[in-house]
């Protein structure tokens, strides 16, 4: 059984924390690598304690349980919506009194409290969502219990600087609908609805600086930041998605029309080389792989890349869409090859299959993970269940790194660090779902702790919002 021992408080001097969210080397004035560390934030189950807050260093002496938020045999706090800000973690948890509300941590059980508690009603919480950090606060959207309803908060980490930004929606009882929080260039965009229908909305975390952004659309999401202008889906007619372009200095939205019959939904906004990437279909030729520079199709500035299937969509629905080496990778079926990796530079003919991992049907890539150039990713061939793969982005670069367990779709949640990825996997050998680490080879690929020692299953995961998407891998951080 794996949980708080004296091993907890050696940490406590290791943690002088300085957060990012992905993992960097940091030099020093002098130019040589600092000593800091990188951690693994998640929530787990552990052996007589529930689903509480955990860390882990990279060792097995070092995955602790770092609190019992949630005490009592059974009871759970169930941590989660991870944020680094201020040399801190922030998340969310429930300690069976207050309800699930604001948390910040050291990584030392200490260091562990609640910030405020928001909702004074007890039991209830505050339902916190869409937390992120911009200029050393946090914006998250939250639920005091009072006439407010769910609106836009404020941070700093004190009790008195946790406060309500703007009630947006001054109705009694009614919510402002925040949602998609998402920081550019020091202000915070996001969708709220202030009684006259869901918008696109900036902050500077005033609330004279809270306003409404452009016109011409409703119910935008998924936004994207590229060369300083904001990517979006929007209703722009009836309900019909487009992809909208918002100009902060003209405070204009245009829309780019890319299916004039229809919704052309776009989704998995990213950002590479000064362009967007997405997916979308134009009515005719399906779900494929799409590129912009913020101009109109008519004017070529929007285009479609490649036409991958001519049979249907080309791309598969769960598709994530991630950037290495100057090339998006995604999941895609040219209708002969089934659901595989693929890989675009932007051009339609270098748009192509990296592999064919499974040669009988689908492979269904997922959980995207760059580390040192290359692609970690799960996937099944056909043979040995659902697995980890690496690639370098060639058909001979592109392989499994190990069958964990070839009965069953085994892995999930990775997240890279210190030149290895970590992972929730069950190799079917009895300790069920527990935390692996893997340094692409198969002889370095194994169980880093088991959780819940026994029958039980740790099944560490993290799920938080960050860079405008919602996240489900660990959180790491550097300290």
């Amino acid at each position: 059984m794996i949980h708080k021992t004296n091993r907890l408080f050696s940490l406590e001097l290791m943690l002088l924390l300085a957060v990012s969210f992905i993992v960097t080397g940091c030099d020093d004035d002098s130019g040589n690598k600092s000593s800091k560390k990188s951690y693994l934030f998640f929530s787990a189950e552990f052996e007589n304690y529930g689903y509480e807050l955990g860390i882990s260093d990279g060792t097995e002496a070092g995955t602790v349980m770092i609190k019992d938020i949630y005490s009592g045999t059974g009871q759970e706090s169930y941590p989660e919506n991870f944020t680094a800000m201020g040399g801190k973690v922030y998340f969310t948890a429930n300690d069976g009194t207050n309800g699930s509300e604001l948390w910040v941590t050291d990584g030392s059980e200490s260091g562990t409290e609640m910030v405020k508690n928001i909702n004074e009603t007890a039991g209830v919480g505050s339902n916190i969502s869409y937390m992120v950090a911009m200029n050393n606060k946090l914006y998250f959207a939250a639920d005091d219990g009072t006439v407010n309803g769910k609106e836009l908060w404020v941070s700093d980490g004190t009790v008195a600087g946790t406060q309500m930004v703007k009630n947006i929606n001054a109705t009694d009882d009614a919510d402002g609908d925040i949602a998609y929080l998402y920081v550019m260039n020091d202000k915070l965009y996001f969708r709220a609805n202030d009684g006259t229908g869901i918008k696109l909305w900036v902050s500077d975390g005033t609330a004279t600086g809270t306003v409404m952004a452009g016109t011409g659309y409703s119910s935008p999401s998924d936004f994207c930041a590229v060369n300083g202008w904001l990517y979006f889906k929007a209703i722009a007619s009836g309900s019909d998605y487009e992809l909208f372009c918002y100009n902060p200095v003209t405070d204009l939205a245009s829309i780019i029309h890319i299916n004039s019959s229809g919704s052309s939904s776009p989704g998995c906004l990213t950002a590479m080389n000064d362009k967007l990437y997405f997916f979308a279909t134009d009515g005719t030729n399906g779900r494929e792989l799409w590129v912009s520079n913020g101009t109109t199709v008519a004017s070529g500035g929007t285009a479609m890349v490649a036409n991958i299937s001519s049979a249907g969509d080309g791309i598969w629905s769960e598709s994530e869409l991630v950037v290495m080496n100057n090339k998006v990778y995604f999941v895609a079926n040219d209708g002969t090859n089934n659901r595989q990796l693929w890989s675009s530079d932007g051009t339609e003919a270098g748009t192509t299959m990296v592999k064919e991992i499974n040669g009988s049907g689908n492979s269904d890539p997922y959980n995207f993970t760059v580390l040192n150039n290359k692609l970690y990713f799960f996937a099944s061939d056909g043979t040995n269940g659902t697995e980890l793969w690496v690639s370098d982005g060639t058909e001979t670069g592109t392989k499994r790194v190990k069958t964990i367990n070839s009965s069953s779709k085994c892995a999930y949640y990775m997240a890279a660090m210190n030149n290895r990825v970590y992972f929730s996997a069950d190799d079917g050998s009895g300790s069920a779902t527990e935390l692996w680490e893997s340094d692409g080879t198969e002889t370095g690929t194994g169980m880093l702790a088991d959780i819940y020692e026994g029958a039980g299953e740790g099944y560490p995961y993290a799920d938080y919002w960050a860079d405008g998407k919602n996240v489900n891998c660990l959180f790491v951080i550097s300290m």
